[in-house]
């Protein structure tokens, strides 16, 4: 009797992971669907740029993409003195649903001229109703202990400096 109940618990608790991690997925394919729709080239947006400062030693840019008066995007590029770093924010209904980060590494300071890029590292976060649910970083799924800290650092850039969120 009690190998059957050992047995029953056992299914059900997997069974509640598997519903879990498929309603991830889902919520996954959902937000890449929303991020194909907004790259879209038939969509025509109203792009407002503006420089940004106080962010990098070397100043940066934003441009933010409106539909009508709705933020759908906005590229955050930053520059400094060995590198180059890239924001890519997407938001449906005015919440974050997606980032992608690139960092660029040069060789040697960008007044010297004639840099190499020596390492990039490639980022995507996946937000649900302001919850980072999935980051992944160099192809690589991050271990979620680490997701509550970069979640706040995101978001608080968001909300702080950039004022993209409320």
């Amino acid at each position: 009797m009690k190998g059957i109940v050992l047995i029953l618990l056992h299914l059900v608790s997997f069974s509640c992971f598997a519903q879990s991690n498929n309603s991830e997925e889902n919520t996954i394919a959902t937000i890449r669907k929303e991020f194909t729709a907004i790259n879209n080239p038939a969509k025509k947006y109203k792009v407002v740029e503006a420089e940004v400062e106080g962010l990098s030693t070397e100043g940066g840019s934003i441009k933010k993409y409106y539909d009508s008066t709705v933020l759908r995007k906005a590229i955050l590029t930053l520059y400094g003195e060995t590198g180059t770093m890239v924001m890519e924010y997407y938001f449906t209904k005015d919440k974050l649903i997606f980032v992608y980060e690139k960092n660029t590494a040069y060789d040697k300071p960008i007044y010297q001229g004639k840099v190499k890029v020596v390492s990039t590292i490639e980022s995507r976060f996946y937000f649900e109703d302001q919850k980072l649910i999935r980051w992944i970083e160099d192809k690589k799924t991050k271990e979620k202990a680490l997701y509550a800290q970069r979640e706040k650092e995101i978001l608080s850039d968001l909300a702080g400096d950039l004022k993209l969120i409320q």
